[in-house]
């Protein structure tokens, strides 16, 4: 995640996504961190996934960013745009199972 937006609330959520990667390859995911500004996520198998990928949610849409780092099926993602917030509330408290009403982590409101 840029550094800029490590201070961001995040929420442990559980729910699926498809990940759309650069050469145009789909992979089945399973979000399990959300920001407004990125995500974690897991893969059932290895995913050859470029630097680019495009997250497509269910009843919200696509969401572009950068995978930062992986970790074996584990994938960061730094989004390009700060997800609007009506987007992320309805990611953690409708697709989220079950729902994340609290932060794991509150950002800092200095």
């Amino acid at each position: 995640m840029d550094s800029r937006h490590r201070d961001e609330d995040r929420y442990s959520v559980r729910f699926q996504a498809d990940a759309r990667a650069e050469d145009g390859s789909d992979e089945p995911v399973r979000i399990t961190n959300l920001s407004s500004w990125g995500c974690r996520f897991t893969v059932g198998r290895q995913a050859k996934l470029g630097k680019l990928v495009t997250l497509a949610v269910a009843r919200i849409g696509q969401v572009d960013g950068q995978i930062k780092w992986t970790d074996g099926r584990t994938y960061g993602v730094h989004f390009d745009d700060q997800l609007p917030k009506v987007w992320l509330d309805h990611m953690r408290l409708f697709l989220s199972q079950p729902p994340a009403f609290v932060a794991e982590r509150k950002g800092s409101k200095a």
